[in-house]
């Protein structure tokens, strides 16, 4: 929280002065100092915008909305050709769907709901599994389809739409609306975009330089959060392997599977990456093992193995839950504190929903922690130089810079200075850069 103040504000000088002392003696003046200060900078990048090509999007937008109308009729015709005396239903009705689900396709009910049974994701892919029928899953895995093309559908007609008569996005960056720390960003939401997908490339295209600027630079960090894991649990080997320039999910399957680092799989390094990027989320063995399509036994081998390999961070991450439980909060590099409520009061629903909080907060806090600071100090850089280049977006640990003609070699300079130095970790954080005429040619 920060507060702008003024002596025409109706905060009073003995509230002001309770807040200081009390950020103070929570060891919070640096983080106080970090928001107060950042304010100025999300300002200008809110009044910036970033530029797109309208064409582009409209080009996505009729593929997109050709691939919905077609899922659509597929998803009909399989119930129509197959079943009698069906008829029109709409997809995205709840109670529609249960129908054609649970009465016409005879499937195995989900969990019960208000409306009566779920259609929800989740439901529909545990759905698919159970079923050996090509006729039910072909109508599921068109129904998945409808659903991610009505979603991207929705999202590039909201790009389109906010766009001026520039061809200029204004999203609002909001500084102080997630419990970790991270910024968010809404009217439209550029921090939510399918930018790894197919069509996410599209859309990254359509994102170019404003007029008077050469290119887009992106920077971003490398593996952020398992580099915090790592310094925040104090692990030796994940730490030797971050400093020797390894990937962090082919180390620690070579270590859990007992095999060379260059003989580890695709697929092993899959099932290390969905397990350690869940640990800091609470996933549980159940939740590996659907993540990885693959038995329960088997998820709780590769669980217990990693844990026996890795047991400092299980002791890190045990631990985490019992300080956040004794203190009520968690807290971040910076001491950024997210509050928890009452555990002894909980349900066991809850509880398990408190742990996964008081196990991603601390991580997911210092990446926030440290995305800031960096955006801070590249925004002193800038504005103590003669250079005209910008910063226009922060998409979680991406930096998007408008690079200006003859200046991409000074910014990369500031770029790695600022974020590479941000803070000292037991791990080092390196920064990768891309240089290109939109955000899609500027990936790395």
């Amino acid at each position: 929280m920060y507060i702008k103040y003024s002596k025409d504000d109706s905060f009073e000088d003995d509230d002001l002065e309770t807040l200081m002392k009390a950020i103070n003696e929570n060891g919070q003046a640096e983080l106080f100092e970090l928001e107060y200060e950042l304010t100025s900078v999300i300002e200008k990048m809110n009044n910036t915008g970033v530029k797109i090509n309208p064409s582009i999007l409209s080009d996505a937008l009729q593929d997109i909305a050709k691939k919905h109308s077609e899922s659509e009729l597929s998803a009909k015709n399989l119930i129509f050709d197959n079943f009698d005396n069906t008829e029109d239903f709409n997809l995205s009705s709840p109670k529609q769907l249960q129908t054609i689900l649970f009465d016409v396709l005879e499937l195995p009910k989900t969990k019960k709901n208000k409306t009566g049974y779920t259609t929800d994701a989740k439901a529909i892919s545990k759905l698919i599994e159970k079923t050996d029928d090509n006729i039910v899953a072909g109508f599921l895995k068109n129904l998945q389809d409808f659903r991610e093309y009505s979603k991207l559908k929705t999202t590039i007609e909201g790009l389109i739409k906010a766009a001026d008569e520039n061809d200029i996005i204004h999203t609002t960056f909001l500084q102080f609306n997630t419990g970790t720390g991270r910024l968010s960003s809404k009217n439209p939401n550029l921090q939510n975009l399918p930018f790894k997908k197919e069509i996410g490339k599209k859309i990254r295209a359509a994102f170019i330089p404003s007029d008077g600027y050469k290119n887009l630079i992106s920077a971003d960090y490398s593996q952020i959060e398992m580099r915090i894991m790592a310094h925040l649990a104090g692990d030796s080997k994940t730490i030797e392997a971050f400093k020797n320039g390894q990937d962090l999910h082919k180390y620690i399957a070579s270590s859990v599977y007992s095999i060379d680092y260059y003989d580890v799989t695709t697929a092993q390094r899959n099932s290390i990456k969905s397990l350690v990027y869940g640990l800091a989320y609470g996933l549980t063995t159940f939740g590996l093992a659907a993540d990885l399509n693959v038995g329960y036994q088997e998820a709780k081998h590769i669980t217990e193995e990693f844990f026996a390999e890795f047991s400092t961070i299980k002791e890190y991450l045990d631990n985490s839950i019992k300080i956040a439980n004794e203190n009520g909060y968690t807290s971040t590099i910076l001491n950024r504190r997210r509050y928890l409520s009452n555990f002894s009061a909980m349900s066991k629903f809850d509880k398990t929903a408190t742990d996964r909080i008081a196990l991603n907060a601390p991580i997911q806090g210092s990446a926030a922690d440290i995305i800031k600071i960096s955006m801070l100090k590249i925004s002193k850089l800038l504005n103590d130089s003669d250079l005209k280049s910008r910063m226009i977006l922060q998409i979680h640990d991406e930096l998007v810079f408008e690079v200006a003609d003859g200046e991409e070699d000074q910014l990369k300079s500031f770029i790695l200075k600022a974020m590479e130095d941000t803070v000292k970790l037991s791990v080092p954080i390196p920064v990768s850069i891309g240089v290109g005429a939109n955000l899609l040619d500027a990936a790395h």
